[in-house]
């Protein structure tokens, strides 16, 4: 009888792990060096062919979920994947300056079930979760914000740099921009995800306009020393938007700045035109609406006036102008984008520490002369 329940214990045991296939990473247990090249191997356990091209298939995430790198996602070369079962070795390497190069980040594969690592670029960081949470489309390219109306799919992801499953009752919240009651939620109260692995749900979108909102997630991560709440922010409409980025992460650091970057999800096969854009800081909730239904995410409070005009006083750098060209290889072709990096924004002062700022972006496609809003993100002061 013990050996008949061995083999039956060893039989079940095979048909879960053939069950629950996913993709995976591999990468070094040990800290990585900053600019210096390290082996990943990423193994494909899921009928989905997956690129090889690293650039494409393998995301830089802050903690909480901020997008590092790539700022543009392409594509491999066509018939060239990763098949079923097969594995893959890749070479990475972490920013050798600026966000990224050192610290505890998130080395994300988002295709295929999707695959999660952490890695420790120089020193570890202090209460690292296990747990991190973002919109699903993030790692796929310009757009990561977007959710086309009406909602149908899974727009949410939470990604588990553990090394075994986590089980989670996480809540999300959406709100209106600077808006203290949620206008949606909803709750998972047994929500896995699996080892190195993410799980993708749905936000509770039906019957909300169109619009700019801010998603909050809340849950209880084993790997941190208390609760985790993470906020993003989502485009929810049926246009062009504009995709906006802080690759430092959205905590302003006392007489410090951090960066940030836009990009218009509009490809094209050949270098667009300059884009006009203005980046603007607020404090007071609500948004601003524009010609064709565009709604900015911020208030025209005194504050994003002062963006417009002087940049808040040189607090904020390359917030007004015109966007430049960027392009990325796929499919044997070259697809481009309008982009706007190295957007900087400055710490106003210790006397107003603690201060959430709200944040939006606004271009206009000089085609049509049409608006473009971003999602609302928001800044806090250290």
């Amino acid at each position: 009888m013990h050996r008949r329940a061995t083999l039956a214990v060893a039989f079940l045991a095979l048909v879960a792990s053939r069950g629950h296939s996913q993709t995976t990473l591999q990468v070094p247990s040990t800290p990585v060096t900053p600019g210096v090249p390290f082996p990943v191997v990423l193994i494909n356990n899921t009928p989905i062919c997956i690129d090889v091209s690293v650039t494409n298939v393998l995301t830089l995430l802050q903690p909480g979920g901020e997008l590092i790198a790539p700022a543009l996602v392409g594509c491999g070369p066509v018939g060239s994947c990763l098949a079923n079962g097969a594995k893959a070795s890749l070479s990475y390497t972490a920013p050798a300056t600026g966000p990224g190069s050192s610290g505890s980040f998130v080395l994300l594969c988002p295709h295929g079930s999707g695959a999660a690592a952490r890695i420790d670029v120089g020193p570890a960081s202090a209460g690292f979760p296990d747990i991190h949470a973002y919109p699903t489309a993030i790692p796929h390219g310009p757009g990561g914000h977007h959710i086309a109306f009406p909602a149908g799919g899974s727009e949410w992801e939470f990604a588990n740099t553990a090394s075994q499953p986590r089980v989670i009752s996480p809540t999300l919240r959406i709100f209106t921009p600077g808006g203290s009651v949620p206008a949606a939620s909803t709750s998972f109260p047994s929500l896995t995800v699996p080892a190195g692995g993410v799980a993708r749900v749905s936000l509770p979108l039906a019957g909300l306009a169109a619009g700019p909102y801010t998603v909050q997630a809340d849950w209880i991560d084993p790997g941190a020393p208390g609760p985790v709440s993470v906020r993003h922010g989502i485009e929810f409409s049926t246009g062009t938007i504009v995709d906006l980025h802080f690759p430092g992460g959205r905590v302003l650091p006392r007489k410090g700045a951090i960066s940030a970057r836009i990009a218009v999800p509009r490809p094209s096969p050949f270098a667009p035109g300059p884009w006009p854009y203005v980046l603007a800081v607020g404090y007071q909730p609500g948004t601003t609406s524009f010609p064709g239904g565009v709604i900015a995410p911020v208030a025209l409070d005194p504050l994003v006036v002062g963006s417009v005009v002087n940049g808040v006083n040189g607090l904020l750098t390359a917030n007004v102008g015109t966007t430049s060209s960027a392009s990325v290889y796929c499919a044997h072709s070259v697809t481009y984008f309008p982009v706007a990096p190295g957007i900087g924004i400055a710490h106003p002062g210790p006397v107003l520490s603690g201060l959430r700022l709200r944040v939006g972006a606004l271009a206009i496609d000089p085609g049509n002369t049409a608006f473009a809003a971003s999602q609302p993100e928001e800044l806090t002061l250290q």
